[in-house]
């Protein structure tokens, strides 16, 4: 695990991939530090903590996003089936 730049803690490659500090990364996918946090602690995203921080896969967090993302649209069209089929009865 070796920093991308000595002068900065922001980045960090394991096994040759690229993690972002939970913070950049939660500011580039407008979360919160916390939320990143918690994803990271739950393992619901590839992440790595070195001493008293974490570091996120840019690409999980990212695919993680966009699956909730898709989510949230697949359960509004659930609930607007439902509530055609209840304007129905």
């Amino acid at each position: 695990m070796l920093p991308s730049n000595p002068d900065s803690d922001e980045i960090i490659y394991v096994t040759g991939s690229r993690y972002l500090r939970a913070q950049k990364a939660a500011q580039h996918f407008k979360l919160t530090r916390e939320y990143v946090g918690q994803l990271a602690r739950e393992g619901k995203i590839l992440s790595h903590r070195n001493g008293k921080f974490w570091y996120v896969s840019e690409e999980s967090l990212g695919k993680y996003v966009e699956e909730r993302a898709q989510a949230e649209i697949a359960r509004a069209e659930a609930l607007r089936q439902q509530r055609i089929q209840d304007y129905k009865r």
